[in-house]
């Protein structure tokens, strides 16, 4: 069955279950009456792979809900070895350890941080009072973290020896976004959109920005939505072109693309120079010596929410194995040197999220959709034309 079929099918799960758990029943005028929380979801959008605190490995999981969730699993078998809520952040789009094995969360518009040490999470504040979302986040090697921001398209860098932020104002003028970032060497590298993708080099130190012009195809992308730097490469991924571009630091130039790749991240190399990658569902890797890509036959890595490396104890799996967590919560191991795989179903919790849009179906029942994790509105619109022509869903934002 196919993700599309999937997605139909849960959304008629949902809404039978809506339909047995809610109904509405004619109240006095000015009544209200609080029906509970309509929809639990798991929704991944970013991971971290490092060790727990228990001193073993461990993967970090945030998920989407009210609020958002830090997960920490052992990935040998999926279980929960702690969680911890992110109060006051509904998303957290960005995930970092820094050198020390801190785990950095970019939740809503406040950057949070984990201590596997003391098993607690602090809430650091808001980096910027003007932004009300942070995006990706990137550590350099004295544990500094970067971080991109909405609605101002601004870079900020925290200093955990000063506890301080600093605004390194927006990047790119008249772009909202800075979805992506990395950090090589003495530079950082922000990328934007909504306007115009663009990708910028930051100097740290001088606040200094220069732009790196895209090659001449993808200038008129939207967005740079993802950058990894891997040794002296960069891989920057465009949007809606889904190319991975592939920029030499130490050329200066532009070296490859890379048609039809999917986020969100690039995984750091294995023993042999290869980094891994999704193009559609299947894995790849890319040598980085000669640019050499390769399909290594896994075709069930249609999620990738970041990129680690486990070692299992167990047979067909030797040396380090490449993992990544899915949006749905599960996780896949893949082991390059033996071709085995294996997919895990974490015990990571649905959270609660907000109503997107709600409606009354023909059979009198009220049927409502989620974001950012729920039912789409469009196929929630689907499943009441299929319903009754004359259905229709109201949406509230």
């Amino acid at each position: 069955m196919n993700k599309w079929c999937k997605g139909i099918v849960s959304c008629f799960l949902l809404a039978g279950l809506l339909a047995a758990s809610f109904s509405i029943r004619a109240e006095a005028a000015g009544k209200t009456e609080n029906l509970g929380t309509a929809h639990y979801n798991i929704g991944i959008l970013s991971s971290a792979y490092g060790k727990g605190p228990n001193g073993k490995q461990a993967v970090y999981a945030a998920a989407n809900g009210d609020p958002a969730v830090l997960n920490i699993i052992n990935p040998v078998n999926g279980e929960i070895i702690a969680n911890h809520a992110l109060d006051g952040a509904p998303s957290a789009w960005g995930m970092v350890i820094d050198p020390k094995g801190k785990v950095y969360i970019a939740g809503g518009a406040n950057l949070y941080r984990y201590d596997p040490k003391t098993d607690a999470v602090t809430n650091l504040g808001r980096p910027i009072a003007s932004e009300t979302s942070l995006w990706r986040l990137q550590t350099d090697q004295k544990g500094r973290i970067y971080g991109g921001t909405y609605p101002n398209g601004k870079v900020f860098m925290y200093n955990p020896k000063t506890n301080t932020f600093r605004d390194y104002g927006q990047v790119a003028k008249d772009q909202g976004y800075t979805r992506s970032i990395a950090v090589s060497g003495r530079y950082v590298y922000a990328g934007t959109g909504v306007k115009k993708a663009q990708l910028i080099q930051l100097d740290p130190g001088t606040g200094k920005k220069q732009s790196i012009p895209l090659p001449e195809p993808y200038t008129n992308q939207q967005d740079v939505y993802d950058i990894d730097a891997v040794r002296h490469m960069l891989f920057v991924r465009v949007t809606p072109a889904n190319t991975l571009l592939v920029y030499d630091l130490k050329q200066k130039k532009w070296v490859d693309e890379i048609e039809n790749a999917k986020g969100s991240k690039v995984s750091s190399p294995d023993a042999k120079g290869l980094v891994y990658f999704n193009i559609g569902d299947e894995l790849y890797s890319y040598r980085l010596k000669d640019k050499k890509l390769a399909a290594t036959g896994y075709k069930e890595s249609w999620s990738n929410k970041g990129f680690g490396w486990v070692n299992l104890d167990e047979q067909g799996f030797k040396g380090k194995s490449l993992i990544s967590m899915r949006y749905n919560g599960s996780y896949w191991i893949f082991n390059p040197q033996t071709g085995k795989s294996k997919s895990i179903d974490s015990q990571i919790e649905g959270q609660p999220i907000p109503i997107q849009s709600i409606g009354r179906g023909p059979d009198g029942n009220i049927y409502t959709s989620g974001y950012l994790t729920g039912a789409s509105p469009s196929i929630q619109w689907m499943i009441m034309s299929l319903l009754d022509s004359k259905a229709s869903v109201r949406q509230r934002t």
